[in-house]
């Protein structure tokens, strides 16, 4: 009876449309445009802003109580698309988690987050309101404290790694403070930090916020650097993270933090 009468009104919205008003003359229809392009998709845009999802709506912790987030899987985007996922699978909507299509599996997962060690997952951060004033040092790596709590050298030691919500819960998972970082954590709490819409299209002009051409992205082709090398003459030339990295103490925002430069090396 419902789908009778949606084609009904239907049918009878054809006919109104298709009558001239008195007085006027039926304009020829338009043509589509051939082939024409259907617009880059961006999952947050429609999400978040569109829809004002909630960011626990999908990002939900890999276990109770952890502000370590798993990635989204099929159960949270089937509440509201459990249609995409049946016999006629939708190609637009695999293609947000899946590089094939068909997807096959986990084989052909992009990578998560979608930008990652590509783009900038914060697009504002102040180094000076985080850095130890009086820049203690940790006997045991022989670096400063607040550089080697947040940044993790790889097992080879060659790159130190990004902090992730496990650091940053060390201190933003107490009272008082904001944003609130917890396995609770709600979109006011995400937006102290993020701006998906920014990291997914960076030509997102909401606000605009640009960021310094040479901020740390992940990926730089034919750059060859070795943390360890470095370590290696340590003693000798006094290093330590500020040595090279001085514009972090005193870093506002992306917008100053700067790496170091080839004069830096020279010296």
């Amino acid at each position: 009876m419902r789908r009778l009468q949606g084609f009904l009104l239907f049918s009878a919205a054809v006919v109104i449309a298709a009558v001239p008003a008195v007085g006027q003359q039926s304009a020829p229809a338009a043509k589509p445009a051939a082939n024409a392009p259907a617009g880059e998709f961006f999952i947050h845009a429609v999400h978040a802003s569109q829809l004002s999802l909630d960011c626990n709506t999908c990002h939900t912790p890999e276990k109770a109580g952890s502000v370590v987030l798993k990635r989204p899987g099929h159960d949270q985007c089937m509440p509201c698309h459990a249609e995409a996922f049946g016999a006629d699978l939708n190609q637009k909507l695999c293609a947000q988690c899946h590089s094939a299509f068909p997807p096959s599996g986990s084989q052909d997962l992009l990578p998560f987050p979608r930008y990652r060690r590509t783009r900038t997952i914060l697009f504002e951060f102040s180094h000076a309101k985080h850095v130890d004033s009086l820049g203690r040092v940790d006997p045991k790596t022989g670096f400063r404290a607040d550089c080697t709590f947040c940044h993790h050298f790889e097992n080879s030691g060659q790159f130190a790694t990004f902090p992730a919500h496990p650091q940053c819960a060390a201190c933003h998972s107490n009272a008082g403070m904001k944003p609130m970082l917890s396995a609770a954590s709600t979109t006011a709490d995400c937006r102290g930090c993020h701006s998906p819409e920014e990291i997914e299209n960076p030509g997102f002009t909401k606000e605009r916020r640009m960021i310094s051409d040479r901020v740390v992205s992940g990926k730089h082709v034919n750059l060859k650097f070795s943390h360890v090398a470095h370590f290696k003459s340590k003693a000798q030339y006094n290093l330590n993270c500020t040595t090279c990295h001085y514009a972090v103490p005193a870093s506002t925002s992306l917008t100053n933090l700067t790496l170091p430069r080839m004069i830096d090396c020279v010296e």
